[in-house]
């Protein structure tokens, strides 16, 4: 007989009845021997033998086991109750239909592991474990002499589906009831039978609850009317021993502490410890690590350290058991680095990913190099921090808070979800060290980021980068305490500011930015804006923005209004992408709207949509926007009488040369920086050092700066400037895309087409970027390096390159053949091509993007044949596929 065999046999005992009818038992010793089950091995499992009419109670109840030698008075009363049934509505564990109650789930997890759960997963404990201890107060309220443990079971069964819950004992390993029912403390997880309870006796309540993906499960024992001193004193001494086990639990504490609190409780009182069961873990699992025994000699591992987070490490060693090198090498070995002003990547463990470890190492770096440069000053400027809405976010804040406060440095935390401007203004209002807002912007759900701004409130740049990653590195030990994010508001250093600066934020929107003389207009108009939030936290301060502008209440897609961190109805909840405005489009077309509004996630980008007046809709680019949002400033500018020539405004380099057109014609300054908004605010601080009025700063990719407060893009301010662009425009006659083509008659027709190609291999990048620069049959050749450009794209001839990449600068307009701009660590090499006699003249820049897998292109063509200039970008970008990129040989991927 094999073991398979085995497995498939009945009890060979016909008077067995400890299990349910065809119930198919195997004694795992003959199973692992692959013995025959034999007439001695029957006799084994033939223990109750003599179970006989005998047996039974005249009022038909029995003892199931009456050979059984039991240790004191307590028997098993029999018949069971029938198996309750569960509503097909709840939702029910694993196990709760498997034939032989398996939890499947459970068997998947390394018994040693410890989960560390999220804000959204401790919610969901929180609410079924006060439904657990709602149930048992419940059940308890039934204890007295003469009800059976059967009937506290209907009980609690009844009171658990009442609450849309499911009783997670009833099943868990053929478990047939819904509460385990211990009398007298004389066995553990009691069956619910027909005894009915005595005067004296003391039973112990298990309840268990399982509602929403978690199980709770909680125990106390009761007193049965009067009992014993010694019954009464030993419910005295268990719920000490618990007392004093709970004051142990806080971060630091090992494991086996536990037991040395209980025991010596116990012992002082008279009591013993019980070594065979332990205490474990709850969550998405009825029973998982930690498993704590309650005698003092235990050798459990582990130590009570929030994030020192033992999620991430399993992680790590699952990769590492699977031998899978290739992922570990990515996550361990480089640490990850500041892109953006300051980190941003995937939450997953590594030294190259966000998690608790990296959020502390890169706090504690910023706080020794923020005391570094200003020692006697710091500590009492302090740091602000903001979070928003996404995993960990809250967490890494108060982590965040928690190094600097090690430090003596005052904190200003600001409570609840802001959005990221927030953070800058505040860092001038309060003229602070620094701050900190941890948030991805408009990545996918599983990324997170850490962006820095120093004193100035503008995102860091170098030399500050620098010696922010250097200090990181010399400060990776985590500090006493430093894994703790318990108690942080509390400290005498932590202070809340958030309502304060909001309300100074909303004054300057609606001193600064909302034009007065517009009030009356923006209160009449009869246009219908419809917002979304896309899941972010821009609702609340976009609704009292809009408010203090004067504008009716815009209509809220609904289904997008309230923060969520898995962004349930985009895959990428960034408004540039194709889609993203779905279902703003439809509840715009469903109320007969005009225009659609969006921020991004964080609320520091702005996008926009019109509907035309055949019904269609047009989703404006970040260029047209720019070009818009400029031409409102400009003329705002202009009514003030201020000299033209001391207005400034400022565009990233990838940006349209419009701006730069109008300047060109209007007789104001303008200045062209590197790729993103560290850049831009910089530089509009740099200008305001030479005596300029910078009004406006903006990139391609949706970010605009319009308050001179906030040297960063800002999706609030952007939004009514917009919408007073919108009114003032339709007030006039023209929907904006006729003012465009009146912007573009007068400062010359511009058109981009950006987007970007998707690659996972950094390699990959580094050799496509190398050949452009060593390009086939190239007659482009530089003067100064050994690179070869190419020198043509769709029959354009390339006019001109400028290679910002560190190690590979170059620029053949100036006169040393040395780039004006700084360098940058990324790939970033612009083109210029055609010429202008042709009737086509184009910028194409192709960039590396520092926070995602992207080779980004942006391309622009002016000219006077629309048509013309709009066929050579749709060349171009075949020939960036074919020839430049060589996409199918590296496997390119598109949007």
């Amino acid at each position: 007989m094999t073991p398979t065999d085995a497995a498939i046999q009945k009890c060979q005992s016909d008077k067995c009845i400890n299990g349910y009818p065809n119930s198919k038992l195997e004694c795992p010793t003959c199973t692992k021997n692959v013995l025959k089950l034999t007439k001695s091995h029957k006799a084994v499992h033939d223990l109750v033998k003599g179970i006989s009419a005998a047996a039974s109670n005249p009022d038909g109840t029995y003892n199931p086991f009456p050979n059984f030698r039991f240790t004191g008075a307590l028997r098993p009363v029999y018949p069971l109750s029938p198996k309750r049934a569960i509503p097909d509505s709840i939702r029910k564990p694993d196990y709760a239909d498997h034939p032989q109650g398996i939890p499947t789930s459970e068997r998947s997890i390394d018994a040693n592991t410890l989960r560390v759960l999220t804000p959204d997963e401790i919610e969901k404990m929180r609410v079924v474990s006060r439904m657990g201890r709602e149930i048992l107060d419940l059940a308890a309220s039934y204890v007295k002499p003469g009800i059976t443990t059967d009937e506290i079971d209907a009980v609690v069964h009844e009171a658990t589906i009442a609450r849309g819950a499911y009783p997670s004992p009833l099943n868990y390993r053929q478990f047939p009831k819904s509460v385990c029912t211990s009398i007298n403390e004389t066995i553990c997880h009691g069956i619910p039978d027909q005894r009915k309870l005595k005067e004296g006796d003391i039973i112990n309540l298990d309840v268990s609850v399982y509602y929403d993906g978690y199980h709770s499960d909680l125990n106390a024992t009761y007193p049965v009317g009067k009992i014993s001193d010694q019954d009464a004193k030993l419910i005295e001494t268990t719920r000490k021993c618990l007392d004093e086990a709970i004051k142990i639990c806080k971060p630091g504490a090992l494991f086996r502490d536990i037991g040395k609190a209980i025991e010596p409780i116990a012992k002082a009182n008279g009591c013993s410890v019980v070594r065979t069961y332990t205490g474990h873990g709850v969550d998405k699992y009825f029973h998982c690590a930690p498993n704590i025994p309650h005698y003092a000699k235990n050798k459990t591992p582990g130590t009570m350290k929030p994030g020192m987070n033992p999620k991430t490490r399993a992680e790590i060693e699952k990769l590492s058991g699977g031998n899978n090198q290739d992922e570990l090498r990515a996550r361990l070995a480089n640490r990850i680095e500041f892109g953006t002003a300051g980190l941003r990547g995937r939450m997953e463990a590594g030294f190259s990913r966000m998690n608790d470890l990296t959020i502390i190492q890169a706090s504690q770096g910023l706080c020794a190099y923020v005391l570094q440069q200003n020692p006697d000053t710091a500590q009492d400027e302090g740091i602000v921090i903001g979070h928003d809405h996404r995993h960990n976010s809250e967490r890494w804040a108060l982590l965040t808070a928690r190094a600097f406060i090690s430090k003596g440095v005052k904190v200003y935390l600001h409570r609840g979800l802001v959005h990221t401007p927030l953070v800058p203004f505040s860092v001038g209002r309060l003229r602070a060290a620094c701050g900190v807002m941890i948030t991805a912007s408009h990545n996918p759900k599983d990324d997170n980021g850490y962006k820095v701004y120093w004193q100035n409130a503008v995102q860091i740049i170098e030399p500050h980068d620098r010696g922010i990653a250097e200090s990181i590195k010399a400060n990776l030990e985590p500090g006493p305490n430093a894994w703790s994010a318990d108690d942080v508001t509390k400290s005498p250093l932590c202070f809340d500011k958030t309502e304060e600066m909001t309300e100074l934020y909303l004054d300057q929107v609606s001193s600064q930015i909302h034009d007065r003389s517009l009030q009356q207009l923006n209160a009449s108009t009869h246009l219908k804006f419809v917002f979304t939030a896309m899941h972010g936290v821009g609702y609340n301060i976009t609704t009292r923005a809009v408010e203090s502008a004067g504008f009716k209440p815009f209509i809220v897609v609904q289904a997008q209004r309230e923060p969520d961190p898995d962004f349930t109805t985009v895959p990428f909840p960034n408004p540039e992408e194709h889609g993203a405005l779905n279902l703003a489009i439809e509840e715009a077309n469903r109320q007969g709207a005009d225009y659609v509004f969006a921020v991004d996630p964080d609320a520091d980008r702005f996008a926009a949509a019109e509907k035309q007046a055949d019904g269609k809709w047009t989703q404006f680019t970040g260029d047209q926007m720019g070009t818009l949002l400029a031409s409102s400033i400009l003329d705002r500018y202009k009514k003030s009488g201020k000299p033209i020539e001391r207005l400034a405004m400022v565009a990233s380099a990838v940006s349209s040369k419009m701006v730069e057109s109008m300047a060109t014609t209007e007789g104001f300054k303008f200045t062209e920086c590197l790729t993103g908004f560290k850049w831009i605010g910089n530089t509009a601080l740099d200008l305001e050092e030479e005596g300029y009025d910078v009004k406006f700063g903006y990139e391609e990719a949706i970010g605009f700066m319009c308050s001179p407060e906030i040297r960063d893009k800002d999706g609030v301010t952007a939004l009514i400037t917009f919408a007073e662009v919108t009114v003032t425009s339709r007030a006039k006659g023209k929907r904006l895309s006729e003012r465009l083509n009146d912007l573009y008659n007068r400062y010359g027709y511009h058109q981009t087409k950006n987007s970007y190609f998707i690659c996972h291999d950094p390699e990959a990048i580094k050799k496509i970027f190398a050949r452009l620069r060593s390009f086939p049959d190239s007659n482009n050749r530089s003067i100064t390096t050994p690179a070869a450009y190419p020198s043509a794209a769709v029959g354009l001839p390339v006019t001109a390159v400028r290679d910002l990449t560190t190690g590979s600068e170059y620029d053949s307009e100036t006169k040393d053949k040395k780039p004006i701009l700084p360098v940058t660590g990324g790939e970033m090499i612009t083109f210029k091509l055609g010429i202008a006699e042709a009737g086509v003249q184009v910028v194409m820049t192709l960039r590396t993007s520092g926070t995602e897998p992207k080779i980004k292109y942006y391309i622009e063509g002016r000219g006077s044949d629309k048509d013309k200039i709009s066929a050579s970008l749709d060349g171009i970008v075949n020939d960036l596929w074919d020839s430049w990129m060589e996409a199918k040989k590296w496997n390119l991927g598109e949007p």
